[in-house]
């Protein structure tokens, strides 16, 4: 503890110098401008002065120059004032291009964009961001229509899975190939139309419910349509704007409504695959049945749809396959009736 504390006050005493020699850079800076200031009026003054004494301008005209001197000037006062935010953002700037160096763009695979429909997942491995191994060697083919549970302790991988299945995050080997495309190298913005994703704890940025269904691009047709799929069409009509309804941070949303708005958002344009994060989650009976409604309206559309899940059983109404994660690589394909186990 008194290591910690040395070394605390010795960050602290580096952190107030710097906070002190900046402040006394910025007072500087505004006494300076403050100077300037003064002199332009006292020089407008005697200039003034000078001129109403030759006769060349009368002393309403010194009296407008002082008026106006000041407003001409207040822009560079401003500036003065701000430099600070400046300064702040110039280095966070910097800091998040040292944090995040410039990386090479997605390479498109050679495989045609129209290869096998479903989802083809080859040999792959999964790692989370400190390391350690939650899945490794799966391999697996994804027909279009087929629904995949992903079930499996806290902590077994199931999140990282989905990110890798939807090239979010890039998986340490293998690869999973969408139609034939490779979805961890293939630029965003070609892929991301065909994709539906919602992740746990959803986040709506700033903006109606329509422009966060929408993704800020869809129309109000599409949208609703989406909505609709999504069993979130009377939920959404109950707010007190409906569609129009802010729903960013401090919105007032529910878990609920924020759960269904991401759901909606997910299954705009009916993509051709869809991963779902513990979709159950803050939903009521009626949700949880519109939300098994609308995987299977994604089904019979030939979507394939992959759900990381605490609840299978939920899901039983539906044909589907179990995949079981064990946390340490392994995993295992639990067959349903009828289906061969090897």
């Amino acid at each position: 503890q008194r290591a910690m504390l040395r070394h605390w006050r010795r960050r602290q005493a580096v952190a107030a110098e710097a906070v002190t020699g900046a402040a006394s850079r910025a007072e500087a800076v505004r006494a300076f401008a403050d100077l300037a200031r003064t002199a332009c009026l006292i020089a407008l003054i005697a200039l003034g002065a000078l001129l109403v004494i030759r006769g060349e301008l009368s002393w309403g005209g010194v009296f407008a120059a002082m008026m106006l001197g000041p407003m001409a000037t207040e822009p560079l006062g401003h500036l003065a004032r701000r430099l600070h935010d400046w300064t702040d953002a110039l280095g966070a700037i910097g800091r998040l291009r040292r944090a995040h160096p410039a990386v090479a763009p997605a390479v498109p695979e050679a495989t045609p964009p129209h290869g096998r429909p479903g989802l083809a997942i080859s040999g792959l491995e999964c790692r989370t961001p400190g390391g350690r191994l939650v899945v490794a060697g799966l391999t697996l083919t994804l027909e279009p229509g087929t629904l995949l549970l992903l079930a499996g302790p806290n902590g077994s991988g199931k999140s990282t899975l989905l990110r890798a299945l939807l090239g979010i995050g890039r998986p340490s080997a293998g690869l999973a190939q969408l139609h034939g495309v490779d979805t961890a190298r293939t630029a965003r913005g070609e892929l991301g139309p065909t994709l539906g994703y919602l992740p746990q704890g959803v986040r709506l940025l700033e903006g109606s419910v329509l422009e966060n269904i929408g993704r800020f691009r869809a129309g109000p047709a599409a949208v609703v349509a989406a909505a609709r799929a999504a069993g979130a069409h009377d939920v959404l009509g109950r707010l007190p704007l409906g569609y129009a309804s802010p729903a960013g941070t401090t919105s007032g949303l529910s878990g609920g409504q924020r759960q269904v708005v991401g759901l909606a958002r997910a299954l705009l344009d009916d993509p051709a695959f869809i991963a779902l994060d513990e979709p159950e989650t803050g939903l009521d009976a009626a949700g949880v049945d519109a939300l098994l409604r609308a995987v299977g309206h994604a089904q019979a559309c030939g979507a394939v749809v992959v759900v990381a899940t605490h609840q299978p059983i939920l899901w039983t109404r539906h044909p589907h396959r179990l995949l079981r994660l064990a946390g340490d690589g392994r995993w295992s394909l639990v067959p349903q009736p009828g289906e061969d186990p090897s």
